[in-house]
C-alpha cells in the first residue's frame, strides 16, 4: 500500500506539471491512473488515503474538467475528516468549484 501511494502521488505531481507545460492529453492520463491507485487504497483505509483520493478528485476537476459529479464524492469523504490538515480548505474549493 505504501508504494501505491507514492506513485499515486508522483502521478499526480506529473500531472501538475504536464498541465503547466500544456501536454493537457498526458497530465489527464496520468490524474486518472493517480485516482484509480487512490480509490484502490481509500477503499481499503479510508482514514489513511481517503482525503489523499478526495484531494486528487478536486484536483481532476479543477484542473483537467472532470465531471463535477465527482465534488460530491470528494465532499462525502472530506467531511468526514473535518479538522485534519488541509481538509476544510479542500471544502471550501469544492463550494467555488461547484458555483462555476
Amino acid at each position: 500500500s505504501a508504494f501505491k501511494y507514492y506513485v499515486a502521488i508522483t502521478l499526480n505531481n506529473l500531472a501538475s506539471l504536464e498541465y503547466k507545460l500544456n501536454q493537457n492529453q498526458e497530465a489527464l492520463k496520468h490524474v486518472g491512473e493517480a485516482l484509480e491507485i487512490y480509490q484502490e487504497l481509500a477503499k481499503l483505509n479510508p482514514s489513511a488515503f481517503g482525503v489523499g483520493y478526495a484531494k486528487s478528485l478536486v484536483m481532476g476537476v479543477y484542473l483537467f474538467n472532470l465531471p463535477k459529479e465527482k465534488l460530491k464524492e470528494a465532499k462525502e469523504i472530506l467531511l468526514q475528516f473535518r479538522g485534519v490538515g488541509n481538509v476544510e480548505l479542500l471544502l471550501e474549493m469544492i463550494e467555488e468549484l461547484e458555483k462555476r
